[in-house]
This record gives C-alpha cells, structure tokens and sequence, in this order.
C-alpha cells in the first residue's frame, strides 16, 4: 500500500518514501533513542537539559528527530518515606543528565498521583550517523558539565 501512494508523488520524495520503507520494513533500519526526559507537565517539552542535548546534537551535525508523547498511567497506592515497597515491580527511569535509577513503581506513581499524565519527549538519532552509544555518552557529558 505504501509503495503504489508513493507512485503518486514527486520523484524526489517518492525515492525518499521507498527508501525510508525499505530501511523500515526490510532492512530493519531503525532510529535510536539519544535523549529522554519524563514529566508530568508538559514543560519537559522545553525543558533546559532537552535543549543543551538539541544544540549538542545540531554542533555534532547530527540529523534527529523529536517525539513528544502524553499518556495516563495505572495508580499504584503510595508508600510512606522510608516505607518498604510491598511490591517488586521497579522503573529504571533516567534522570535529565541521563543517569539511570531504579525505583520502585509506588514512587513514579506520586508524580501520576499528582496529574493523570505524563509527558515523555525524546531525540532520536539515525543509527548510521554515529553509534548511539557514543551519542548519549557525549549528551550526558554535556549534561553532566
């Protein structure tokens, strides 16, 4: 279906169109995550360290792609300070300099407690320009500074 709409559409975009199918669907060619903040207002849309990691990326020239999201999440009953979870389940959430923590899903549940919503944003960088391991590591450092 998506190669006989993309006949209809100039010759330039229709060899970009194919191309960004064929990377998709067969040759598995997917854009990585470079960058992650969460929130629950949508303030993460402009959040500081989300445009030090956009200037970063545009100083590397590397090409990326920002998707915002919103989503309401399943409450889980908070726990008191200091309070064992009675719960196994965790988050591995990143904070906004990009280092991972783990917590217990009661504690992410305090921000969904306090609004039903929670804004994600991320940069995506395509994987052929740089190793997306290497990209989030300069982020950090940059965000780390």
């Amino acid at each position: 279906e998506i190669m006989r709409a993309a006949e209809n559409l100039e010759p330039l975009e229709r060899k970009k169109v194919v191309s960004l199918t064929r990377d998709l669907i067969y040759n598995r060619h997917l854009w990585k995550r470079a960058y992650e903040v969460v929130g629950g207002s949508k303030t993460v849309l402009d959040a500081p360290h989300l445009r030090s990691a956009k200037e970063l990326l545009k100083e590397l020239q590397i090409p990326y792609e920002q998707v915002s999201s919103g989503g309401s999440l399943t409450r889980f009953l908070p726990r008191r300070a200091m309070e064992k979870s009675r719960n196994n389940l965790r988050l591995i959430k990143t904070d906004e300099c990009q280092i991972p923590r783990v917590l217990p899903i009661e504690d992410f549940a305090q921000v969904v407690h306090r609004n039903d919503t929670t804004y994600i944003t991320r940069l995506y960088i395509n994987a052929d320009i740089n190793e997306e391991k290497q990209v989030r590591a300069r982020i950090q450092e940059r965000l780390m500074g």
